[in-house]
């Protein structure tokens, strides 16, 4: 009998490139869940996620953030979250307090994560996003949901970088788009 065994790959190969001033690399060390509540739930749910992982349900269009920062909880929808957490926080006891309070769907292999940063990171994206990222306007912790050249995505700020997400189907054109992109600002 031959046993074959499955194991986890990278959507982009583990991507990562330097080149003008613009570091992009695939983040590979993270896991995605998507979670969802009904509104008479919420308070559940957050007491759910504040005890497990130390972060609280946000508004649309910001993050909650643990205070070691390997959690963050991206407010997409009214009744509905990604946490984004390092795969080394994944555990049976994390998702029983997950899924006792709300609907929570593993979304890990489902999204390909890239993290763009360098001083010209703003040129880069500003090629192909339709949102106003200065500093100024999507500050820390600030989280949309997007069209980026035609290709659905997520970006949020993280420090002094962003991070990019979008469906693994189409994350070679999206990494295509930002290669790209960042030939630009060479």
């Amino acid at each position: 009998m031959v046993n074959n065994r499955l194991s986890p790959r990278p959507a982009l190969g583990g991507y990562e490139l330097t080149h003008a001033g613009i570091q992009v690399k695939e983040r590979v060390d993270t896991e995605v869940f998507s979670l969802a509540c009904r509104e008479s739930e919420k308070a559940s749910v957050n007491d759910g996620l504040q005890s497990s992982l130390g972060v609280v349900w946000p508004e649309v269009g910001s993050c909650s953030v643990s205070t070691d920062s390997s959690v963050r909880v991206l407010g997409l929808q009214r009744d509905q979250v990604f946490v984004v957490l390092n795969s080394s926080q994944v555990t049976d006891g994390l998702l029983n307090a997950l899924t006792n309070v709300a609907w929570c769907t593993q979304q890990s292999d489902s999204w390909a994560t890239l993290e763009i940063s360098g001083p010209n990171q703003y040129q880069v994206l500003e090629c192909t996003c339709p949102i106003d990222l200065s500093p100024s306007v999507f500050t820390e912790h600030h989280v949309a949901r997007t069209s980026m050249e035609h290709l659905s995505s997520i970006i949020y700020r993280n420090n002094d970088s962003f991070v990019l997400m979008t469906p693994t189907s189409s994350a070679r054109g999206f990494l295509h788009m930002i290669e790209e992109s960042i030939q630009f600002v060479d």
